[in-house]
């Protein structure tokens, strides 16, 4: 028998019916923000009540403790058909989502559209409220809420099939999404890693560290960010970030190879005006994030 994972999520009406038979107080406002928060999801559901009755019921306050990770965060053991099988995201030129080289079937394109939405995020990471605005801006909440979790669910259960176990492992739920990078590997994640880490070699002067990690980082971008794939609005920000960083990464190669070599010994040398000039007009940002997006091509997703 076949179970749709979206149907074990606990609607609002059902975890207030556990509130009772629990002996906690309903408070209708904090079951609201239990299931926002949750996704409904068991595991989590059981722990904020399991609290909130060692509390004398004291719900809202158990749902604030669980939200900002005073115990551990629950969640399920996960058993996959292969150990330690990752999953790997290429987001330059064609898209591609595998593990140990199974491609991934996404049912839907919003299922992907959101995998790649929180690739893309800082720490790989989002949260509830972002990914309804971002994905449902015209829904209601209520409407939304079902949408994400139903997404995340159909997300999980395509991972599931490719790694031949369980999906859960991959993708995080709690008070945010995100995905887990010790098991996830991302190529744009590794360009930004690569980029940060050649501006702090070339911060303090460390040019030739900074050149090497600038031309890593540059073999690294292979071709436009999702240039195979159709525009989607909530993707086109950090995709236009990516190409302003190579543009960036450019610029700074070609700054580098254009100063002269430094002089031996005893031997004064300086840059040429042109050089300096050049070298003027690179600013180094003091994160990536500092760099404005840059125009993006028609259709397209990139730089032009």
């Amino acid at each position: 028998m076949t179970i749709d994972p979206g149907a074990l999520a606990f609607t609002a009406a059902e975890v207030a019916e556990l509130a009772r038979v629990n002996g906690i107080t309903v408070d209708e406002i904090a079951i609201e923000r239990l299931v926002h928060e949750t996704g409904g999801w068991p595991l989590s559901v059981a722990w904020i009540l399991r609290d909130a009755a060692r509390t004398q019921g004291d719900l809202r306050g158990a749902v604030v403790r669980w939200s900002a990770h005073d115990a551990p965060a629950p969640r399920a053991t996960v058993r996959t058909g292969s150990a330690g099988a990752r999953l790997v995201l290429t987001l330059f030129g064609r898209f591609s989502c595998t593990i140990n080289g199974r491609p991934v079937a996404f049912v839907r394109r919003r299922d992907q559209n959101v995998l790649i939405y929180l690739a893309l995020a800082a720490g790989a990471s989002a949260s509830r409220a972002d990914l309804l605005a971002t994905f449902w801006p015209g829904a209601s909440r209520a409407v939304a809420s079902q949408g994400l979790r139903t997404a995340i669910c159909r997300l999980r259960r395509a991972l599931a099939i490719a790694a031949g176990g369980e999906g859960g492992e991959y993708v995080r739920s709690g008070s945010r999404i995100a995905l887990n990078l010790a098991v996830v590997t991302i190529d744009a994640g590794r360009f930004r890693d690569a980029v940060a880490r050649a501006q702090a070699e070339d911060a303090v002067g460390r040019s030739d560290g900074a050149r090497t990690l600038y031309l890593g980082a540059q073999r690294l971008y292979r071709d436009e960010l999702l240039s195979s794939e159709a525009a989607e609005p909530a993707l086109l920000v950090p995709a236009a970030e990516c190409g302003a960083l190579l543009s960036f990464v450019q610029r700074r190669l070609a700054v580098m190879d254009a100063a002269p070599e430094k002089p031996s010994s005893g031997t004064s040398s300086s840059r040429s005006p042109m050089v300096r000039a050049l070298a003027s007009s690179v600013p180094l940002p003091s994160s990536t994030t500092a760099i404005a997006p840059r125009q993006l091509s028609k259709g397209r997703f990139g730089a032009t």
